[in-house]
């Protein structure tokens, strides 16, 4: 069975027991779609402290902590610039580009002599 089948089933036992033990009437779908409504049942199955309904909470608990973290990965797994990169790439380019090529490979000196050059070594002429 899979993890929100389980999780449906053990919401709907929980808010059966809860119904018979405190007389409320819970809405499984409400228990389902929100965190807040979750947290009540979870915490009056708990106060109750039957042994079923501990293990039910625990385990509603733990599916949804599962499905939560399918959901996270499989959202980063869209996120552009998630995949990973063969090294021997990664360590030959900036990634901004195949032509591009780390910091620490790039010349500064030569670079910052021609600027320098470009702009200090031409002088504009002053008219008399």
């Amino acid at each position: 069975m899979d993890t929100a089948a389980r999780r449906l089933r053990i919401a709907n036992r929980m808010c059966l027991l809860l119904q018979r033990e405190l007389g409320v009437t819970v809405d499984v779908a409400r228990v389902l779609r929100h965190r807040d409504e979750a947290a009540e049942v979870l915490f009056a199955a708990r106060g109750l402290a039957t042994p079923e309904l501990l293990t039910l909470a625990n385990q509603f608990e733990a599916d949804t902590a599962s499905l939560e973290a399918e959901r996270l990965t499989a959202i980063a797994a869209r996120v552009p610039g998630s995949a990973t990169q063969d090294m021997s790439w990664s360590q030959a380019s900036t990634g901004f580009g195949l032509d591009s090529s780390p910091f620490e490979n790039l010349d500064t000196t030569e670079h910052a002599r021609g600027l320098l050059a470009r702009l200090f070594a031409r002088t504009p002429s002053v008219a008399h």
